[in-house]
């Protein structure tokens, strides 16, 4: 069926099929998904609906209204789980304008409170792809600022995957390493980072991680 791109199409988001109309010519000129979903023969084109229920309603309804007004400051004051949950959105959408001035907010979020959110890592490892922008900035982080007084969180329940991209962003400075992470694999029974090959070094950061988890 052909339909134009002034016919208002409907999203439904969540458990709850929380419902948010557009103008389809809206939604297509900022996300490839909608796009594709929409403009391509697929179901979704011939009834005019998307349903997202895996994803979050309050994340969507605060992307529907920047959407409306590319106003910026409304990201500013949200807390992290929802900041987390409309970057994880944003990127299934693929709406590119989005991503950069929203880890910008992130950035500064992160600068003004002075920690690290280390507490939200599951969760981004859960709900991102390989290199995801996303995966990325948690782990600077974690490299650039590596004071444990500084993370907003005491239990480092850090997921595999975490830790392999961790130590292959700090093999550029294997010296620095060396020297900050002597004490801690004395602690937790690793073996010591100058002993190890590259390969051997990621695979370290393994063992002590699944005794943690209980595997």
């Amino acid at each position: 069926m052909d339909t134009s791109d002034n016919d208002e199409v409907a999203i439904l988001v969540g458990e709850k099929n929380t419902r948010f109309c557009f103008k389809k010519e809206t939604l297509c000129a900022c996300s490839s998904f909608f796009e594709s979903a929409f403009k391509r023969g697929f179901r979704e084109a011939t009834e005019q609906e998307v349903r997202l229920p895996d994803h979050n309603d309050k994340a969507f309804d605060i992307i529907a209204r920047w959407l409306s007004d590319r106003d910026m400051s409304r990201f500013e004051d949200l807390e992290w789980s929802l900041l987390c949950a409309i970057f994880v959105l944003v990127d299934y959408l693929a709406i590119s304008s989005l991503e950069e001035p929203l880890l910008d907010v992130l950035r500064s979020k992160r600068h003004e409170s002075r920690k690290v959110p280390v507490s939200y890592v599951q969760f981004v490892y859960d709900n991102t792809h390989f290199g995801s922008p996303l995966r990325r900035l948690w782990v600077n982080w974690v490299v650039d600022l590596q004071a444990p007084e500084i993370f907003e969180s005491e239990e480092w329940k850090f997921p595999i995957e975490f830790l392999r991209e961790l130590a292959a962003a700090q093999m550029g400075d294997r010296g620095r390493i060396i020297k900050e992470l002597k004490d801690a694999s004395q602690t937790i029974g690793m073996r010591s980072p100058a002993a190890l090959e590259p390969a051997e070094w990621v695979k370290s950061f393994e063992e002590p991680s699944r005794r943690l988890h209980g595997l």
